[in-house]
């Protein structure tokens, strides 16, 4: 039981120590236009990351594999820098705020 309010007051203080600034920044970024030649290279990369991923990896090398896990990773990261990222959660948080659902 002392473990179980020890977590939660835990929670509960890492939840507030969040900035609220930090949220409200967030909040007020608008959303860019994109131009037609960065529209074009997304195109582009969507094109080579699908062609990346419907290849046959077993018919390469060690060295091919690596290159090309290299790329797709290039890749998708300029994709998401192009298209704003997103909202991530973690898995540990998601555990968290579910144990926390059945215990409130």
């Amino acid at each position: 039981m002392k473990k179980l309010i020890l977590m939660a007051g835990l929670m509960m203080t890492v939840s507030l120590a969040y900035p609220a600034e930090k949220l409200k920044d967030s909040e007020k970024k608008e959303k860019v236009e994109l131009t037609e030649a960065e529209l074009e290279e997304i195109a582009a990369i969507e094109a080579r990351i699908s062609e990346i991923r419907a290849m046959d990896f077993s018919s390469l090398d060690k060295v091919e594999r690596k290159e090309l896990k290299e790329e797709l990773k290039e890749m998708q990261q300029r994709y998401r820098e192009r298209h704003g990222g997103g909202i991530f959660i973690s898995t540990g948080a998601i555990i968290i705020i579910l144990l926390l659902i059945i215990i409130l």
